[in-house]
């Protein structure tokens, strides 16, 4: 993988967002402090099970039937589930997403060109919203997945597939089935969100390997091979504008999953990962 940040320059938060209480809130925690709202989930020690619902914002904030399930779910379990405890899915099992409007991506693996997305919302595990982008359109504005040239503005190409190098990229690879890009920027909430935690004994299959460079998180790929001696051998995702995962040694340095020799590496696990 090519060591390039995973960073969307991109015009994203520019994005006009629909006049919805729900795009309201995720900026906001409802008392101008400019924070995120989030809710608390706890779980068992004992018996490594969720004790507690898990909490929207628009659900619980100053609702006093937050804990109801059906609130939980918005009046909706038929719809609104969350089997794995990990970014919120609707029950077809695609992730639950929210328009916000659309922007222009850009990436300096790319110079020259700039990327139309749709710009969104998804939702980590306690209800934080994760800014992302897909090329998929979706509603009126059939822009997303138009490739223009920077100078000019011409359209060159179009391509709403997973071949789109802003189809997805290594955190959208990671923790959103590699049908959406997430900016570095929205990598620690998600794993705060959906309540990963630091590995401090054996490294095990599945767990995220996240790479920093001066203490900011780069990249990320998750555990596809370990040695004997608990330690991670191999990890797969994507870098730079790859279109296809890949597997590779841990490094970092050449010839590995992040090339900078520099960057350090850590490994995180979800609460009730085994």
């Amino acid at each position: 993988m090519i060591a390039t940040a995973c960073v969307l320059v991109a015009a994203l938060l520019a994005a006009t967002p629909a006049t919805t209480d729900a795009v309201r809130w995720s900026h906001l925690d409802g008392r101008d402090s400019g924070k995120l709202a989030s809710g608390p989930s706890s779980w068992s020690a004992e018996s490594n099970l969720k004790r507690t619902s898990d909490l929207t914002p628009e659900s619980w904030w100053g609702n006093d039937s937050s804990w109801n399930r059906y609130a939980y779910v918005r009046n909706n379990p038929l719809i609104f589930i969350d089997p794995d405890g990990r970014l919120q899915r609707k029950n077809n099992g695609e992730l639950k997403e929210q328009t916000l409007g659309t922007g222009t991506a850009t990436h300096k693996g790319s110079p020259g060109r700039e990327y139309k997305v749709r710009v969104v919302n998804l939702f980590a595990d306690d209800g934080t919203p994760i800014q992302a982008s897909s090329v998929r359109p979706k509603g009126s504005d059939r822009s997303p997945g138009d490739i223009l040239d920077a100078a000019s503005g011409k359209k060159l190409a179009r391509d709403t597939g997973p071949s789109n190098p802003m189809a997805t990229n290594c955190h959208g690879t990671t923790f959103a089935d590699g049908r959406f890009a997430i900016d570095n920027s929205q990598a620690a909430a998600i794993l705060q969100g959906d309540g990963y935690s630091p590995v401090t004994g054996d490294v095990a299959l599945g767990d995220v390997a996240i790479y920093r460079e001066a203490g900011d998180i780069v990249h990320s790929a998750r555990v596809e091979s370990v040695n004997q001696d608990g330690t991670a051998a191999t990890v797969t995702g994507l870098g730079g504008l790859e279109t296809t995962t890949r597997s590779l040694p841990v490094g970092p340095g050449q010839g590995a999953a992040w090339t900078n020799p520099n960057a350090t590496v850590e490994y995180w696990r979800q609460s009730g990962a085994k």
